[in-house]
């Protein structure tokens, strides 16, 4: 059985309902949820020196893994600062 609850937020000083719809298996566990609310965080390491503190706050490493950005990475001048990463474990140094 499908069933639909709405959901009240608060943005600012204003309520604001969202439906949420919750999609069931034959055995009733909730598969998916959908829901009209639109959320845009975006959490981004962008490695530009304007944002070096917020970033090293959201991000694990961010300091220790930043090295200077090598030739021919990329054009856009704001930025210049890479991470360097590998696939395997945490970067411990």
């Amino acid at each position: 059985m499908d069933e639909d609850r709405p959901r009240a937020a608060i943005n600012g000083r204003q309520y604001q309902l969202y439906l949420r719809l919750f999609y069931e298996d034959h055995l009733g566990n909730t598969r998916m949820v959908l829901t009209t609310e639109q959320q845009t965080d975006v959490y981004a390491a962008t490695q530009e020196p304007t944002n070096t503190t917020k970033e090293n706050q959201l991000f694990a490493n961010i300091s220790s893994t930043t090295l200077a950005k090598p030739g021919g990475f990329d054009a856009i001048s704001a930025n210049t600062q890479v991470s360097k990463i590998n696939g395997g474990a945490a970067n411990t140094k």
